[in-house]
């Protein structure tokens, strides 16, 4: 029961970390090339 628990958790931080570097990476793709 642990294990699952500490399991979400780190799904849980995961998402969240993932979410604005998603939408950082759209927003930039959206914003132009100029820095590649």
């Amino acid at each position: 029961m642990e294990l699952l628990l500490i399991l979400l958790l780190f799904v849980g931080l995961a998402v969240l970390a993932a979410v604005p570097l998603v939408a950082l990476l759209h927003f930039s793709d959206h914003r132009g090339k100029s820095l590649h």
